[in-house]
């Protein structure tokens, strides 16, 4: 199963995302080399500041995506304000199907 999540961060508080950055990339190039981050990128403001998170993951099931973002720095830090998560399906010709 794939999910999609899109974070907003708290803000004006840039320095939360800053503090919090390199634990995060570290945890999503894990996940992507073990293939259950699938795409991830940053949200930007209209000045190109980061503002939130959009990221792709593959799990085998919500509660295991769940389980997985107990370990996400920028929700253990408090980074994002407001996070949603919907199941989501790539185009065929994103997974060969």
């Amino acid at each position: 199963m794939h999910f999609l999540l899109i974070a907003h961060d708290h803000p004006g508080q840039p320095e939360r995302r800053q503090n919090a950055r390199a634990a995060h990339l570290a945890l999503a190039e894990r996940l992507a080399e073990e293939g259950t981050l699938v795409h991830a990128g940053a949200l930007l403001d209209n000045d190109g500041a980061m503002v939130g998170s959009a990221l792709v993951y593959q799990t085998e099931s919500r509660e295991a995506l769940d389980t997985l973002l107990k370990d996400e720095p920028y929700i253990q830090q408090d980074v994002w304000r407001d996070v949603q998560i919907t199941e989501y399906r790539p185009a065929p010709f994103f997974t060969g199907a």
